[in-house]
């Protein structure tokens, strides 16, 4: 249904998740991701799993919340995002050693207890309920009791564009949650994240939203981001079930350089929200 180069897919058929959409989107959020990253309560000494690491944006934080007697795994399911995640490393070294392996958070190859923690970021969007369940299952397993689980998420239900009818939004995220499409089931269950940590087994579980708001006139960051994602959500309302009034709203975001795409008016703004949820993995009996 998707053109390949408006939805940021890797070779795992995951949209927005190569290298060149999640290094810009990590580089227009940096503030806040960093502020997210400090909340999850990483202490120095501790060994890492970034569960989903992308192309790896968060492991220098990362390395800096746990210092040179720490250490990181990065795992993600995209062979090529391993491999630039890997470059970058190691030409520019970070504050503690990283381990690099390929893999799935629905089957992590390490053994039991591995971890003081896991973090999972951006990465529960792309997973069914029965895959979330598995994930959330695989990283209790990996972690030393005491440790945390942690998981961050972009919220559908934050995202909000102005001046734009509100009901236009809503009903092509109805829809895609009803076909499934565009990862639209994942951002919206990220509302209730922490309760999927809670029913996983996860004790002290805790949950924040971080907002994060832009304004016109956009910075060259801002309006990529926006831009793209309206062209994200507007490539996959060709194949969902809306109004054909709706639909030509959207026709008209897929090119940002068109004159009707909203990332060009005047008085353009954006909400968006990201979900943190941490749980803490109960002591063994």
């Amino acid at each position: 249904m998707a053109d390949e180069a408006a939805m940021h897919a890797t070779a795992t058929g995951h949209a927005l998740s190569d290298a060149a959409w999640l290094d810009l989107h990590f580089e227009r959020s940096r503030a806040i991701y960093e502020a997210i990253a400090h909340a999850v309560g990483l202490q120095p000494g501790w060994e890492v799993l970034d569960a989903g690491c992308g192309s790896g944006s968060f492991l220098p934080m990362l390395a800096a919340l746990v210092g040179p007697t720490g250490a990181l795994t990065a795992l993600d399911y995209d062979a090529e995002n391993v491999a630039t995640a890997e470059r970058r490393v190691a030409a520019a070294p970070l504050a503690c050693p990283v381990a690099f392996r390929q893999g799935s958070v629905t089957a992590l190859p390490f053994p039991d207890g591995s971890f003081d923690a896991v973090w999972c970021a951006n990465v529960s969007q792309y997973l069914t309920d029965a895959e979330l369940i598995a994930a959330l299952a695989e990283c209790r397993r990996v972690v030393r009791p005491g440790g945390l689980v942690a998981f961050k998420e972009s919220d559908g239900l934050s995202d909000t564009f102005w001046p734009m009818d509100p009901a236009v939004h809503h009903r092509l995220y109805d829809a895609c949650v009803r076909g499934n499409l565009i990862e639209g089931p994942g951002v919206v269950r990220a509302a209730a994240l922490r309760r999927w940590l809670e029913r996983a087994g996860l004790a002290d579980v805790r949950q924040r939203l971080f907002p994060e708001e832009c304004w016109a006139p956009l910075s060259p960051a801002e309006r990529a981001g926006a831009g793209g994602s309206l062209s994200y959500l507007a490539v996959g309302s060709e194949a969902a079930d809306i109004p054909e009034g709706d639909r030509a709203f959207w026709q008209a975001q897929v090119d940002p350089a068109h004159p009707d795409a909203l990332v060009n008016h005047p008085e353009f703004y954006r909400r968006s929200g990201y979900v943190l949820a941490v749980g803490r993995v109960p002591a063994a009996g």
